[in-house]
């Protein structure tokens, strides 16, 4: 089949050439991929123990953030100032011993108008922030009014 003069360069081909690892493709790189360079920021001083003033996150809001946490809670009904909160759950509607003043019930709206960016307008004022809506009555006569309620 093979002659043996064959046979013999075959094995001096395969004992003089080494086995050479293949070479990895370079790929050029493209101008995005150098190092993004940021300017460094100085952050200010951190303020002195008697700079700090404790401000409650959410002002009068924090008076009624627990109904509005609450899941089960589906309507949040105010009939007035200082008359006691009303709440919806599932087909219930049960009173609570929250109040709110005519101030209190302003900041409410101002803090949905702020976070929502939309005017408190008279008679009526509707707004929609994440998952819940407001429609309120506005009036410095009568005084104000409103119901929260859950959009989920």
């Amino acid at each position: 089949m093979f002659d043996n003069h064959s046979v013999e360069l075959a094995k001096l081909f395969l004992l003089n050439h080494k086995r050479e690892k293949p070479q990895p493709i370079k790929h050029k790189k493209h101008p995005f991929h150098r190092k993004l360079k940021l300017p460094k920021f100085k952050l200010p001083p951190a303020p002195k123990p008697d700079q700090i003033r404790s401000v409650p996150a959410f002002g009068t809001f924090s008076k009624i953030i627990h109904l509005v946490r609450d899941r089960s809670v589906k309507i949040i009904q105010c009939d007035g100032a200082n008359t006691p909160l009303k709440i919806g759950k599932g087909k219930q509607v049960v009173p609570t011993n929250v109040t709110l003043t005519e101030n209190e019930i302003n900041d409410i709206l101002n803090h949905f108008s702020s976070h929502t960016g939309k005017q408190i307008t008279e008679p009526v004022f509707q707004a929609r922030m994440k998952n819940l809506k407001i429609m309120a009555i506005v009036s410095k006569f009568t005084g104000s009014r409103f119901i929260i309620s859950r959009l989920n």
